[in-house]
């Protein structure tokens, strides 16, 4: 940031006084010398000091907005689930700095999904990966699902991702997001879960800390069991 330089001119007006002495002569006598005083005016000028103090910069900056993410859908052996997911995490940066970021999941890049079932006699899971082509390193969104008597609901989520293969800036090598709960999306076991108003689940870094990192938004939802 450049900082404004205030330049003070002083302009200092010197005046200058002419004497003019009038010699007079006469025959019969002498005048006293003439004395002839000038003062001169001392004019002091005070130049009132300005200090300017920089704001503080911030580390932390924000990206633009995101478009609405695409609706992906996967099946595993015990049911299928159709969402669209947007996150909301930070990240830092390699000039020492933080930065929070949007990140859509990239549906297309989905590779692979993977499946723990057990015919839903406790819980069900799908795991979805997607790999950076240059480093090979996995990012992986896991949604873990919960059987209760006659109902089912959405047990936790857990988000890996590694920031480096995901943005130029980033320095961190890992970031992990957690959601857990027992009552979200509950819904009978003969009936599927469908939502199309976007709903806004708190992240965590861990399934025990209660400290906010992130946020995992849904626009819509679908669950088929």
């Amino acid at each position: 940031m450049l900082s404004k330089l205030d330049i003070l001119i002083l302009f200092c007006a010197i005046g200058c006084t002419l004497a003019v002495e009038n010699d007079t002569t006469t025959t019969t006598s002498t005048a006293p010398p003439s004395t002839t005083t000038t003062s001169s005016s001392s004019t002091t000028s005070s130049s009132s000091s300005t200090s300017t103090t920089e704001a503080p910069v911030s580390t932390t900056t924000t990206a633009p907005p995101l478009p609405s993410p695409e609706i992906g859908e996967w099946n595993s052996t015990c049911l299928k689930v159709r969402f669209s997911a947007q996150l909301s995490f930070s990240y830092n940066t390699l000039d020492n700095g933080t930065k929070h970021t949007k990140y859509n999941l990239p549906v297309k890049s989905i590779s692979k999904n993977d499946d723990d079932c057990n015919q839903f006699n406790e819980t069900e899971s799908i795991v979805l990966h997607w790999v950076d082509d240059k480093t090979k390193e996995e990012n992986s969104f896991k949604l873990s699902f919960y059987k209760n008597g006659s109902n089912f609901g959405l047990g936790h989520i857990v988000i890996k991702l590694q920031p480096k293969t995901l943005f130029p800036d980033a320095n961190n090598d890992s970031v992990q997001l957690i959601y857990n709960s027992n009552s979200t999306f509950v819904t009978p076991l003969k009936m599927s879960y469908h939502c199309t108003r976007g709903q806004t689940f708190n992240l965590t870094e861990l399934v025990s800390s209660s400290d906010i990192i992130g946020t995992v938004s849904f626009f819509v939802f679908n669950c088929f069991p």
